[in-house]
């Protein structure tokens, strides 16, 4: 059955492609290191009962512990101008998760930004040199699918 975390990417890349010296290039290089951070998923339970219940539960046992919630934050305050309104929207939605345990994002509007931000960290956190373990743009998560989140792959 398909994981389900209303994640902000399905990718666990490494980050050696994003550097720079420029303050823009910085905030790229730290909304990686978050994404990869969030993707971990340390602290994320899996449910022995694969339902959607069990699932969003998990989830929003996940999204409710401080570290997550600290790195949530910082996503919306580096987000790259290209995804920001993205960040937002999943950010958004996880509050309301974490908030309300009501669970959007299956949604359009979240799929769409979930898919915008994966095609984003695939571009600018892939390794660009060809020197890592993992492919560019390669993922150890699950992508997520129409109308489906990413869950963070175990650890």
């Amino acid at each position: 059955m398909r994981r389900v975390l209303g994640g902000l990417t399905a990718a666990v890349l490494l980050l050696a492609g994003c550097g720079g010296g420029d303050e823009a290039q910085a905030d790229v290089r730290r909304f990686c290191e978050l994404i990869e951070q969030y993707n971990k998923g340390t602290g994320f339970e899996q449910p022995e009962e694969q339902t959607p219940e069990a699932l969003t539960k998990a989830l929003r046992d996940y999204l409710t512990l401080p570290e997550i919630q600290a790195t949530l934050e910082e996503l919306r305050d580096v987000a790259p101008e290209q995804v920001r309104a993205d960040v937002v929207t999943m950010t958004d939605v996880a509050d309301e998760l974490r908030e309300t345990g009501k669970s959007r994002f299956e949604e359009e509007e979240a799929t769409k930004a979930n898919k915008a931000i994966v095609a984003f960290t695939t571009e600018e956190c892939a390794p660009k040199d060809g020197g890592s373990d993992a492919p560019a743009g390669g993922a150890e998560g699950e992508a997520a699918g129409e109308g489906e989140a990413a869950a963070p792959a175990e650890s």
